[in-house]
């Protein structure tokens, strides 16, 4: 069953507010925008090449255009190389032109051309860096998103035990009344189910909005550090959801809770393990656009630095709930 399945029956049956239905949907229906071609690092490329071409061609041009004739003449007075060598006017002319253009060719041509190979090759590794922060990152939007869709699930599982299925509950307590504390299925915790549910669906939209807003990579420290917060958020008041089941054993031992259990704790671990990647790709390029002579072409180019997760010590550390 689709998660738009779940939040329309969950809708209907009381378990979510039409406006914390919204919220779910809106959220969820989220998929992270690949990185659009043509950015203005790659329009420059070209111009800085189109430019050394230019001027490779131009230099060209000066060495093989005859002089005009009041510069001949000048030349002519100073040193005449055809009469000194005894050679005919075509040879000579022949030669001077073969020689300009030699020099051209070695002096500024030649140097110009290794200049383009230098800057091209800095450049493509520049990007090569680049796209591997890319790809890192969406790697942790994916996984950020793997969790949110156990969202509904996660609802609607811990609901049916709760008061919004009362006759189920009502089997429930005379079956297995000696089991349970005194007190369970209370008001109390319902409204904590409540509560928690609409802590949920705020800081997943909330969540949603910060992700749509970064573009290829994140930029701003603050900006990550923000989303971190937010995701951080949003997992305990999971986490939150699932703690209600303590008070309930068969809740906590049904199948379906565990496997809740077991792919929350799959996708928190997923989502380390992309964060971890995405700094270590993160560091990587924000130190090669520091270093000398990449950081002219990573200016020249537009690279901008990277931010990447700065969380303190054991704050990435989620609270497990284990069911007995």
């Amino acid at each position: 069953m689709s998660y738009e399945d779940r939040i329309a029956r969950m809708r209907e049956q009381g378990v979510l507010t039409q406006e914390q239905a919204e919220r779910l949907s809106r959220s969820l229906g989220y998929t992270p925008q690949a990185k659009e071609p043509g950015s203005p690092k790659q329009r420059r490329l070209w111009l800085a090449v189109a430019l050394v071409s230019v001027l490779a061609a131009l230099f060209f041009m000066l060495s093989i255009i005859p002089p005009s004739p009041e510069i001949a003449a000048s030349a002519a007075q100073i040193q005449d190389v055809r009469t000194s060598l005894n050679q005919p006017e075509e040879i000579g002319q022949m030669s001077n032109s073969l020689t300009s253009g030699l020099s051209v060719a070695l002096f500024i041509i030649i140097p110009l051309l290794l200049l383009l190979v230098w800057f091209v090759s800095l450049h493509n590794g520049l990007v090569s860096k680049e796209e591997r922060v890319f790809e890192s990152w969406a790697q942790v939007e994916s996984n950020y998103q793997r969790r949110s869709e156990l969202i509904p699930n996660m609802i609607e599982t811990v609901s049916k035990f709760m008061r919004f299925e009362q006759q189920t509950l009502t089997a429930v307590v005379d079956e297995r009344s000696e089991a349970m504390a005194p007190g369970a299925f209370s008001e109390e915790d319902a409204a904590t189910f409540r509560s928690t549910v609409e802590e949920i669906s705020k800081r997943q939209e909330a969540s949603t909005e910060m992700l749509k807003d970064i573009k290829g990579a994140p930029q701003s420290e603050s900006g990550l550090e923000n989303l971190y917060a937010a995701q951080q958020a949003l997992g305990a008041s999971m986490h939150r959801i699932l703690a209600l089941a303590e008070n309930y054993p068969v809740l906590r031992s049904a199948d379906q809770m565990q496997t809740l259990q077991a792919e929350l704790e799959g996708s928190e671990n997923r989502i380390n393990i992309a964060r971890m990647r995405f700094n270590e790709a993160a560091a990587a390029f924000n130190a090669a656009i520091r270093r000398m002579p990449a950081s002219l072409v990573a200016s020249m180019g537009g690279f901008k630095r990277k931010a990447y997760f700065e969380a303190d010590a054991g704050a990435d550390k989620h609270v497990k709930v284990k069911f007995e």
